[in-house]
Formats: C-alpha cells, structure tokens, sequence
C-alpha cells in the first residue's frame, strides 16, 4: 500500500476526465458547424443534437473512444510520472477509478460502448503508466 499515491492516482483521473469531456465538447461544436454549414437553422440544433441521437451515433462514438483512450493514456502518464514508484500499479488504479467513474454515465449510451469504454480506460491508463516507468528511467524499453 506504501507505492499506492492517491494524491497522483486522483490527478491523473481529473486529467483524464477533463480532457475526455474538453474533447467531447470539441466534438459537439463541430457538429455544430457541419450541420449548420448543411443547411439546419440553430433553432432546429435541438433535435439534431439530442442525446439519443448522438448516443446512436457510430462516428461520434467511436470518435468519443479513441480521444478517451488518449486521454486515458495522458492520465495515466501524469499519474505514474507524479508517483514515481510503481508507475504502473498507480497508472492502472487511476484506470480503474475512471471506469468506475464511468458508471454514472452509462445510462447514456449502449452497452457495447460501455464495455469497450471500460477497456479503453484501463489498457491505456496503464500504457500511460508505463510510458511514465521509462521516462523515469525505471526500466528502458527492449531494442528488438
């Protein structure tokens, strides 16, 4: 428990929450823009940006997966970089913790999203981990 860093494990999951969400709001003004620049007047954006059609939305999602994988990987990162011991240990605890932050979101979207979602936090919080362990000069990465 001494190599478990709450304070870096916490840090990182803000990091990968908040740039999960920053994307995500990128992504709807972009949206915006596309269907604005289709023809859709800003009073009819209601019924084209309503949650049920963006949670069915494969583009969107698959989108939403890839920049939370990312932003999972920074958080990862952040969180073995500011632990120093055991990077990866601390990096796949921030990933749990993301997941089941998660959770409280899963309601909105398909579970087969969910699922991959939850795969999508913990293998790049934990690559995020290791990714910090080299940095640090823990363990050089094998030559192949």
């Amino acid at each position: 428990m001494k190599d478990v860093k709450f304070l870096a494990i916490f840090a990182g999951s803000v990091v990968a929450m908040v740039g999960s969400l920053a994307s995500g709001l990128v992504l709807g003004i972009i949206l915006i823009i596309y269907h604005v620049s289709q023809g859709i007047p800003l009073k009819d954006m209601s019924s084209v940006m309503d949650q049920k059609h963006l949670s069915n939305s494969m583009p969107l999602l698959v989108c939403s997966l890839g920049l939370g994988g990312f932003f999972c990987l920074v958080g990862g990162f952040v969180t073995g970089w500011m632990a120093k011991v055991s990077p990866m240990k601390n990096g796949l605890l921030m990933g749990v913790l993301s997941t089941l932050l998660t959770v409280f979101f899963w309601s909105y979207y398909p579970a087969w999203f969910n699922v991959v979602g939850s795969v999508f936090t913990i293998g790049p919080a934990m690559a995020g981990g290791y990714l910090a362990q080299v940095f640090l000069g823990r363990r050089q990465p094998k030559s192949g």
